[in-house]
C-alpha cells in the first residue's frame, strides 16, 4: 500500500494506553500494541461488544496485563463504536472517541463533520 493510500491512524486517548486503529474499507482495524481498559464498566457487562471483548480474550487476541488489555494482533471491528467499545471497556461512539493526534473525530475526518 503506497504512503498516499495508507488509512490514517487515529486514537482514543486515555489514561492507561494509548489505542491507534485505522479505518478501511473492510472496517475499523484496532492495531497490534494498542492497550485499553482492563476493568470493565458496570453497564457494559451485558452489551454486545462485551461478549465481543470475553470472546477476543480467551481467543488471546487481546491479552489482560494488570489495569490495561494488550492487543496481541491487529484486530478488526465492523464498526469504529465497536472498536471502541472493547477498548474503552465501556458503550462509546467510535466516530467521536477515535481521534487523529490533531484531535479531530473519526466523524470529522471520514464524514466531515
Amino acid at each position: 500500500m503506497t504512503p498516499a493510500a495508507r488509512p490514517k491512524t487515529i486514537q482514543i486517548f486515555l489514561p492507561l494506553g494509548d489505542p491507534r486503529g485505522e479505518y478501511t474499507a473492510e472496517g475499523f482495524v484496532v492495531l497490534k500494541g494498542s492497550k485499553g481498559r482492563a476493568q470493565i464498566a458496570k453497564a457494559f457487562e451485558h452489551h454486545s461488544f462485551a461478549k465481543r471483548r470475553n470472546e477476543l480474550i480467551e481467543q488471546g487476541r487481546i491479552v489482560v496485563e494488570g489495569d490495561v488489555t494488550v492487543f496481541t494482533e491487529d484486530v478488526l471491528f465492523a464498526s469504529p463504536s465497536g472498536a471502541s467499545a472493547v477498548v474503552c471497556a465501556a458503550a462509546s461512539n467510535g466516530w467521536l472517541d477515535w481521534k487523529t493526534a490533531r484531535g479531530e473525530t473519526l466523524s470529522e475526518v471520514k464524514r466531515g463533520g
